[in-house]
Parts: C-alpha cells; structure tokens; sequence
C-alpha cells in the first residue's frame, strides 16, 4: 500500500541506480527492476518483475591480472597481463588491448627435438604387424617374402645442446619421476645430437631426458606399441624375438625378458651385437643344435653357453612321425634348465632359429596356457623375419589359400617341417578331455622327458604374471 491506502502498482521502467537488478558488463546491458510510481521498487515483491535498458551504455571490463613469469628449462615465460571475466580480449600491462599473450622465449641449455609428447610408437616391422593382423594367415603366408634383416626400427632421440656443457648423460626411465632409470648413455662429444634406442618393451611408457653437467632439460616421453618384440640385433644374429606378451588361455601373460628365440650365433666380431646382448641382460646362450660344437661361435662375456641338442616337430616324440630313439631325452635335462631362475635372460637357437628352435618355443608357449593359434603366428614369423615356415601346406580352395590336414609343409631330403602334425600328435597321444594343450604338454614332459610337476610349476611362476 502507498501512503494513503492504495495498493502498489509495478508498472514504471526506470533505469535508475536504486532499481538495478545486475550491472552492465563489457558484453551487456545493465537490467533494472520495475517500479511502483510512488518510487518503490519490485525487488523482493510477490511481483518481483525486471527490463534490461538496452539503450543504455555498456559497463567496464572486469580485469584479471596475470603476473609476469619466466621461462624454466625449455618452457617460454610470459610478460604480465589482463584478462576479463567477462569478454574474450587480451590487455597488456597497460590494460591496452593485444592479440595474444605476450611470450619471453625460453633459452634452455639444452632442448630435445623430434617430440613424442606421450605417442604410442610402432617399431614392429611393418609387415610382421600386417601378418597378425590379418584374418587369412594362409592366403597372407603363400605370398609372403622373407626379409633376412632386423624385425624393428629404432626410436630415434634427438636434442640441441645450446650453451650446455658436458659431460651428458641420456636416461631412459619408466617413471616421470626417473627413480626406475632402465637405460643410461654417458657421453661427452657436442657432436653427439641424436641416438637410436632399441629393443624397448611393449606397452610400455618410457620418459626420457638429456642431463648436463648443470642442468638437465624437461623429459618427454612415449608408448612402445604393444604385441611382439623383435629384436633389433644392428642384422648380425637373425630372427630373434622375445617370447613374451602372448596372454594365456587363464589371462596371464608370459613375461617379456625372459626368453628370446634366434637364429645361430655364427657372428663376426661385433662390439655393437655385444652391446645389444649386455643391455638385454642375457645370461645364456642355449644351443638346441645335436652338433659337436661345445663352445659359442660368438662367445660374449658373461654370458654361458649351454647345449642341449634336440630334434624338431614329431621327432621330439617317441610315437611321432619320423621319430627315433633318443631325439627327446635333452628335453627333461632342457627344461629342468628353465626352471632354474638365475639362467635368465636365455636366448634358445638352432641354425634358423626356425625348426628346432620354433618346437621348443610350441612345447614352451604350450605349457604356459598359449592358445594355438598364437603359438602358430609366433612361429609362422619366420616366414617375414627368415625363411618360409608354415604350420602345413597350403592349397588354394574354394577360391581362397588355406592350411591342408597333413600338418606338413615340407618333407623331402632338405628337411622335415611338421608345426601342425606336431600338435595334432601331440593332443592326440597326451591330451585329455579338457582338449588343453598346456595339459598334454604337461603329460608329455612329466611322462616322457621325466620333469618333475615342481619344476613344471617353476617354469610357469617364472614365465608368466598375472
């Protein structure tokens, strides 16, 4: 009511300071609430009503100050500056208006170049990672060409030294915080500004820095791409891959480092291949060949050459095709070696790292729960890393190429391939109802070859992880 009794009626659009709902900003008008013409306004009224003045002027920007910083390491710095709350533009430190923030460049002492800035990196071979790719290995297989030469590519690293002084070091870790530092490169020559890095694991995320004498740059970083590990040898010992990464029929994984499958030593002195194998970590070099060699034909320090002649594909068998007496007793006496821990890392190989090196990597991945199909892709690698190794004929039916019944691919005086016969008599003559290959394997070294079910499960405890 107004003074004299009369309701109030809120029908007047003042724009006056008393009745203003919200201010004017940079970007909109000021809005007021309605009024009774006595003078009272709406504000708080069950008639609570507002209008913005859209004739009227515009208000100030409201400014954020943003101090000045400076540049650290290899990251720029920037003068001081404003923005507003309410409008997208930039202001100096004179509240002028600007097009971008002002930058003080960095002029760190050393910088890396050729970022990763966390990207996954793919160093398989490209056409190993198109075979375990594809949905017919037999049509991919018939066609395929061997390529005897390393089975990945190097990351390449790469840095400016500025006004950095030595002596440097490279470190590669596996925290951002380098604690667990698993690559260290010492060097003093200026000249050095890039370097290869091999053999790094897969699905794993590395960081990397470059540190002075005083100084050490920001650290970038990068994801191996996951799956099989070649190993890059500089093309001195051919085919060789870690056995590791496959998952298991129960979810495990076969550990990477571990065990690493090859073709023979026969090296010419190579202190790069030396290298490679001391970073690898490699303990033993265990020949599968039933040759008089007793020593390594590339023998590096500290690593032990050991021999346990085996034969290949059924000949390890005592019932299998073209078996003979004595072709599988190394067997227990091998893998009685793999159940002792401090043998590792162990490289097994024969010549082509194809036959007797891919039977046991089948009696290996078999045991540990590795489904079959797996197993074939890791052996049937050979085919783009070394020669053509495949898990039985191929015939073109039906319009397509496809893996024939016999489980033999070649059979003749050169040599004897059987992948799949060695598997179809294997499940046949040790296998149960369970249909498992880890199980028949199992059988077939506890019955045949005499390893005991204790060091079965060390090998198992020792290969795989959950």
């Amino acid at each position: 009511m107004d003074g004299e009794g009369q309701p109030h009626v809120y029908s007047e659009k003042a724009a006056e300071e008393r009745f203003v709902k919200e201010a004017a900003t940079c970007v909109s008008h000021a809005s007021y609430y309605v009024s009774c013409i006595c003078g009272k306004s709406s504000s708080g009224t069950t008639e609570e009503d507002s209008f913005v003045d859209v004739n009227g002027p515009l208000g100030d920007h409201k400014y954020i100050y943003h101090e000045k910083v400076a540049p650290v390491n290899e990251d720029d710095g920037y003068e001081e500056y404003y923005t507003c709350e309410y409008c997208d533009l930039l202001f100096d430190g004179n509240k002028r208006v600007i097009d971008s923030v002002p930058v003080i460049p960095a002029s760190a002492e050393i910088s890396l170049t050729n970022k990763y800035n966390g990207a996954e990196i793919d160093v398989l071979y490209s056409r190993a990672r198109e075979f375990l790719q594809t949905d017919n290995p037999a049509r991919y297989l018939y066609t395929a060409t061997a390529y005897r030469f390393d089975g990945s590519n190097p990351i390449k690293l790469s840095w400016n030294f500025n006004n950095a002084t030595g002596p440097f070091t490279l470190e590669i870790a596996k925290d951002a915080n380098f604690e667990n530092i698993v690559l260290s490169y010492p060097f003093n020559n200026k000249n050095v500004t890039s370097m290869d890095i091999c053999n790094l694991v897969p699905g794993t995320t590395y960081y990397y820095h470059l540190a002075g004498k005083n100084y050490t740059c920001k650290a970038d970083s990068f994801t191996v791409a996951g799956g099989v590990r070649a190993i890059n040898t500089d093309n001195t010992i051919l085919n060789m891959r870690d056995l590791g990464g496959y998952t298991t029929e129960d979810g495990k994984t076969v550990n990477y480092e571990y065990l690493y499958r090859s073709a023979t030593w026969l090296v010419s002195s190579s202190a790069l291949l030396d290298y490679r194998l001391k970073e690898l970590g490699m303990k033993t070099e265990l020949d599968l060949r039933r040759d008089t060699n007793t020593t390594s034909q590339h023998p590096v320090d500290g690593i032990n050459f050991v021999k346990y002649g085996i034969g290949q594909y059924t000949q390890v068998l005592p019932e299998g095709k073209n078996g003979y007496y004595g072709a599988y007793e190394n067997m227990g006496n091998l893998f009685n070696f793999l159940a002792n821990e401090s043998n590792y890392p162990i490289t097994y190989h024969c010549n082509a790292g194809a036959d007797r090196t891919g039977t046991l990597s089948f009696l290996i991945l078999g045991l540990l729960g590795v489904g079959y199909e797996d197993i074939c892709r890791d052996y049937e690698l050979t085919s783009i890393f070394y020669d053509k190794r495949w898990r039985s004929e191929i015939e073109y039916v039906d319009g397509d190429y496809a893996f024939t019944s016999s489980g033999i691919m070649q059979e003749d005086a050169a040599n004897f391939v059987a992948f799949d016969l060695l598997y179809n008599t294997m499940m046949e003559k040790y296998g149960d109802s369970s249909n498992k290959l880890s199980k028949a394997v199992e059988k077939y070294l506890t019955t045949v070859c005499g390893v005991s079910s204790t060091n079965i499960s060390k090998i198992r405890n020792i290969l795989l992880s959950d």
